[in-house]
């Protein structure tokens, strides 16, 4: 296994503990990963392995498809990947990133979205599916969620999620009824069947900013997404589910920064819980600008006043990291007369920022950071790192127990 660079400080908080602690780590490269790998992922499955997905680009076609690689937990070494092939001609970007859901039998299903390149209509385009069986060898041929027939209409930015009762939820941006703002639409599978019907759950919702859904202690699902109002309004909002998605409550507005914009952000929000209450986190220039979260004490009705946690920020994740929450997001960095990208963290505990850093050097274009909260409490995080060859992913665990 390779090696970025060693003895990064590394910010955990240990079980039972309300004070940060400092622990020198590594961080290291996905070696399976090829030189166009780009928007990396992680999730667990049914056995405890990390899996690590990302999507490459073929160099000739310039076509995009997902790629998978497993590991061990404790060896954290992905030595050899596997493509999805029903994944070929995947739409990424912003907020298209691909999302693979793995049940508890062992059950691999890839939510994706795809362009439809036989129309003539602006974003037009679905929201697709492929299963696997046997740990990712084969797959079944990819299928569109949605129940709409028009290949005119627009089906778009999916999050997809492991629903309480073992079944795949996903949600996206939908445009089939042709207003100025998207619907969110939700369907989850049933079985080996695959998906089943959909329906609306929220909106108005703002075109092309990624929905982040999130499962609580107590089999509560929460979605928040960037709503688009009257006037070009663009503020996040919350929704939940406490019956597995057969329902969801009317939305609640998580800030009112009032940010009135004519086009979107490509910036969404991201969602989790701690026993301090319900965390987002998401960017906006309404007031002043910044990268903010806020808490809610009962599941999402009310949050507290915004708190800023830096000036700017994109592609922001946070997860639960024992009693705090940890962020992560890549932020541009100006070093004299050059701007790249850094990959950026920090831990919050107690609705309060202790600690911030840079996770990747400077020098170096980093991007698309992403976190996974695994099951023993510890969070691996990974990103996107430039070197002369091409791009690495790169990976980093944090965490006081194994």
């Amino acid at each position: 296994m390779k090696t970025l660079f060693p003895f990064i400080t590394a910010l955990i908080l240990l079980s039972g503990c309300s004070a940060s602690h400092i622990q020198k780590t590594e961080t290291h490269v996905l070696e399976a990963a090829g030189k166009t790998a780009n928007y990396p992922e992680m999730t667990q499955d049914h056995q405890g392995n990390i899996i690590a997905w990302w999507v490459e680009t073929n160099p000739e076609t310039g076509e995009e498809m997902v790629y998978f690689s497993r590991s061990p937990l404790p060896e954290l070494s992905f030595k050899e990947s596997r493509p999805i092939p029903t994944s070929r001609d995947a739409n990424v970007g912003a907020g298209h990133i691909p999302e693979l859901v793995i049940k508890p039998n062992g059950t691999y299903v890839l939510v994706f979205a795809r362009l439809n390149k036989a129309s003539d209509a602006r974003f037009a385009g679905n929201v697709f599916y492929t299963q696997s069986f046997d740990q990712g060898k084969t797959w079944t041929k990819a299928k569109p969620i949605p129940d709409d027939p028009n290949p005119d209409n627009s089906h778009s930015f999916p999050d997809a999620i492991l629903l309480p009762d073992g079944e795949v939820g996903a949600v996206w941006l939908d445009g089939r009824h042709h207003t100025v703002h998207s619907e969110i639409y939700f369907a989850k599978t049933e079985g080996k069947k695959g998906f089943g019907p959909d329906k609306k759950i929220g909106g108005p919702g703002c075109q092309c900013c990624k929905l982040d859904l999130y499962v609580d202690e107590n089999q509560n699902v929460h979605l928040v997404y960037r709503s688009l109002t009257e006037n070009n309004i663009r503020d996040i909002k919350h929704i939940i589910s406490a019956d597995n998605g057969q329902s969801f409550s009317a939305p609640t507005l998580v800030s009112d920064d009032n940010w009135q914009i004519g086009a979107c952000p490509h910036n969404g929000p991201s969602v989790t819980k701690t026993d301090d209450g319900l965390y987002v986190v998401w960017y906006t220039q309404g007031g002043d600008e910044g990268l903010y979260y806020a808490v809610s004490d009962d599941n999402g009705q009310t949050f507290t006043p915004r708190q800023k946690l830096t000036e700017q920020g994109n592609h922001a994740y946070l997860v639960t990291l024992g009693e705090s929450v940890m962020v992560i997001w890549d932020e541009i960095y100006r070093d004299e007369n050059k701007f790249y990208n850094r990959v950026k963290m920090s831990l919050i505990s107690k609705g309060e920022v202790v600690e911030s850093r840079y996770l990747s050097p400077k020098g170096v274009e980093a991007m698309l950071p992403f976190l996974l909260e695994l099951e023993n409490g510890n969070i691996m995080a990974i990103w996107v790192q430039q070197n002369e060859e091409g791009n690495e992913l790169r990976f980093q665990k944090f965490g006081g127990r194994e």
